[in-house]
């Protein structure tokens, strides 16, 4: 029997939601993908609640969020968001959803002014506060030019040694925000790092090689999925 269905918000008509969703059906969730860049609806909210549905995981994406002041479906979202947090209902995001989260929470999202990127493998490390959540140490999949600021009265849970401190928060009990990219499959990075708008950037500061990323992937995709498991049994909890 299906523990509840999950909203999972993509940006691109190639998105993949990957290994979370696998994971959430193996966790016996059931899920359907919305993506408002294709005119998809976003739910409406009955009660304080998105109708229907138990939680909602927001994905990444090419555009950023300064983005919304031409992108009106990312404005839309973004309202949206502030309603969701506004609730009781569980709510996760995940690179571009992460920096939406922390910008309606109201902190800055920032490019770095040396123009550094992280992409590919790259080690995150637990706060103190995130010890319950996260280990000690991780490498996860990294592709973004953005960070976010903590927002005020967010707790961080995840941080890391380079330009983008800032890899993941909780804000409330239901909130969180990653930077990185649990949902990474070996097919989808490849495409990602073979692609036409990809592989150029792989010679950008602060990207590894594809080469390095397919060796990084064999050794570090299975440890992610293990956490994977975890965290999202911690947020729906």
């Amino acid at each position: 029997m299906s523990k509840g269905e999950i909203i999972l918000i993509t940006h691109s008509v190639l998105a993949d939601p990957g290994a979370v969703r696998s994971m959430l059906s193996y966790m016996d969730y059931k899920t359907t993908v919305c993506c408002p860049l294709l005119g998809d609806k976003l739910p409406e909210f009955i009660e304080g609640h998105p109708q229907g549905y138990k939680a909602s995981i927001i994905f990444g994406g090419p555009m950023m969020v300064s983005d919304a002041t031409s992108m009106d479906f990312l404005a839309s979202e973004m309202s949206w968001i502030e309603t969701h947090l506004s609730s009781t209902t569980p709510i996760l995001g995940i690179c571009l959803g992460a920096q939406m989260i922390a910008h309606v929470l109201g902190a800055r999202i920032w490019k770095d002014p040396n123009g550094m990127r992280e992409i590919g493998y790259h080690t995150i490390q637990s706060t103190i506060a995130g010890r319950y959540i996260f280990p000690q140490s991780l490498k996860a999949y990294q592709w973004h030019s953005e960070g976010f600021d903590l927002p005020f009265n967010a707790e961080l849970l995840a941080t890391s040694n380079s330009v983008f401190q800032n890899q993941a928060f909780r804000y409330g009990t239901k909130v969180y925000a990653v930077q990185f990219h649990p949902e990474m499959t070996q097919t989808t990075m490849e495409r990602w790092i073979t692609s036409d708008t990809g592989a150029p950037q792989l010679a950008l500061p602060g990207a590894q090689n594809a080469d390095d990323q397919r060796k990084q992937a064999i050794v570090n995709n299975d440890k992610m999925l293990k956490w994977l498991k975890s965290f999202l049994a911690e947020w729906l909890s």
